[in-house]
């Protein structure tokens, strides 16, 4: 009877060692059901997260629709508009990798309320920008605002649970992604044709304003390690925001005046220069800004490989399917986001089943059948004529791109961040988010300069309308054959990593081997 007794007894203070929010403690029947309590804050934490990766897509893309008619209204230059699309990349790239090393030191929470409080701002100042300045002044604050955001944000979705759990709340993440980029074109598109381009600014700045005390109450806290930022790390912040807008600049050069040029040549070369010597500046560094120790595995290197093709994938299809809607088939604005609305429903269906397909096919299984089905989509665009409307011919394939991209970009986002730990979160989120953008980035303009070649050099007694679109799908074709090249890219990287292993073991074995000294 004893030893009943002693079994049954609890300890009081069980419940709030064990609790995930502050303030969360098990005060047992009296004070109802902690576990319910536990369970409903979790889910409302989660909701408030994935509405923020909502609001960032939401920011991202926009101005994909909206971009002709601000360049009219405010009267920009034709070479003008893509300095608003390139301000916006470039900041949020050059920045992300910072901001997740900032979000591990200082706070994930904090840096994700600043971010919003900033990319608040700047997206007022889009909203009443006057001149073309001003507009790409504040596009290039909201890119820095947003890159704060998203370097915290991954983070946050990665400390939900443990590393062999990461499925679900990755999966929710990515749907957030691809349901925001594809709400982005349709809102924008309505709302500019309905009351004008600066409203949608206006309403995302709203939209962010009341996300930051939703954040500021329901985000998970993290330890913060503080102090004074080594000067070190400010050398190796500079370094690499320099060699990634100066590559990136230069790759949006080439797209203007081709690889040989000096404009070119010349702020690539610094680029890659950069980003040599930040490489040699954090080899052997005993904290370095960029953990060498994440690229450990072979999966890993892989994984960021595939996520820069899939980043190149999402922003090409973005901003292919826009102009071929309207400059191929003569849809308005409205009536083209409309038509993409089945498209972000696919995607998003795709990411919620992701982590049901892990768990039965396997997770490399499943993304290697999600880029299967994006690769086929795309190769399908390319072989389209233009000659039916959107729904006859484009309606299967999209619905293609969708769901696999979906499926692939939760799994190769997992794979790609497999190796890191809670202490290196932010900078693997960081990292992962950068060589997305960068992906899209210098895929934009590889894919803007080949259907501008492609069209330039189509039959001269072709009409407008059929060189267009001889362009746009060569643009989908070259997209559709890299994500195919990279279908069994992670399954044969733990082969390629032992094989390499190998060859550098023996290499080592045979410079350390004792020099022969008899006949």
């Amino acid at each position: 009877m004893k030893r009943w007794l002693r079994l049954r007894r609890v300890p009081a203070d069980t419940g709030s060692r064990h609790s995930r929010f502050p303030g969360e403690e098990r005060t047992g029947a009296a004070g109802g059901h902690p576990v319910d309590r536990s369970r409903t804050a979790s889910r409302v934490s989660l909701a408030v997260l994935v509405a923020t990766q909502f609001y960032v897509m939401l920011t991202s893309t926009v101005v994909n629709i909206t971009l002709p008619v601000m360049g009219e209204d405010l009267g920009l230059a034709p070479t003008l508009l893509p300095q608003v699309v390139g301000a916006y990349v470039l900041a949020t790239a050059a920045l992300l990798l910072p901001a997740g090393r900032a979000a591990d030191r200082f706070g994930r929470r904090r840096l994700l309320l600043i971010g919003l409080a900033v990319s608040t701002f700047a997206s007022c100042l889009v909203a009443v920008a006057g001149d073309a300045t001003t507009l790409i002044a504040a596009r290039a604050f909201q890119g820095a605002g947003i890159a704060l955001v998203q370097a915290a944000l991954l983070a946050l979705f990665l400390l939900r649970a443990p590393e062999g759990e990461r499925a679900k709340p990755l999966s929710l993440w990515g749907m957030a992604t691809l349901a925001g980029g594809g709400v982005g074109v349709l809102f924008s598109g309505l709302l500019t044709e309905v009351a004008g381009w600066r409203y949608v600014f206006f309403a995302i700045a709203v939209f962010a304003a009341l996300l930051a005390p939703l954040c500021a109450v329901t985000a998970p806290s993290d330890e913060v390690t503080g102090g004074r930022v080594p000067r070190r790390d400010l050398v190796s912040l500079v370094v690499l925001a320099s060699g990634l807008v100066l590559l990136a600049f230069g790759t949006a050069e080439a797209g203007r005046w081709g690889m040989s040029r000096l404009q070119a040549l010349i702020p690539a070369g610094m680029g890659l220069a950069l980003l040599v010597l930040l490489i040699a500046l954090e080899r052997g560094r005993s904290n370095p800004l960029i953990p060498l120790r994440i690229f450990a595995s072979a999966s890993v290197r892989a994984a960021q490989v595939g996520v820069a093709v899939l980043g190149m994938a999402a922003t090409g299809m973005f901003f292919l399917l826009p102009l071929y809607q309207q400059r191929v088939l003569g849809d308005s604005p409205g009536t083209a986001a409309l038509w993409q609305v089945p498209l972000t429903v696919a995607s998003s269906m795709g990411s919620v089943f992701a982590a049901r397909l892990g768990r039965r096919l396997g997770s490399r299984t499943a993304l290697a059948l999600g880029q299967t089905v994006l690769a086929v989509g795309l190769l399908w665009m390319g072989r389209l004529k233009g000659e039916r409307s959107f729904a006859d011919e484009a309606l299967l394939p999209s619905l293609l791109i969708g769901g696999g991209l979906g499926v692939a970009l939760v799994h190769m986002v997992k794979a790609a961040t497999a190796g890191a730990d809670q202490q290196n979160a932010g900078v693997a989120s960081g990292l992962t988010t950068t060589v997305k953008k960068c992906g899209g980035v210098f895929g934009l303009t590889a894919l803007g300069s080949l259907a501008a070649a492609v069209t330039g050099t189509a039959d001269p007694g072709l009409p407008q309308v059929r060189a267009l679109q001889e362009g746009y799908a060569a643009g989908f074709t070259l997209l559709g054959a890299l994500v195919a090249a990279t279908v069994l890219l992670i399954p044969l990287a733990p082969l390629l990593g032992r094989i390499a292993s190998r060859r550098s073991h023996r290499s080592t074995a045979v410079d350390s081997a004792p020099p022969r000294t008899g006949p």
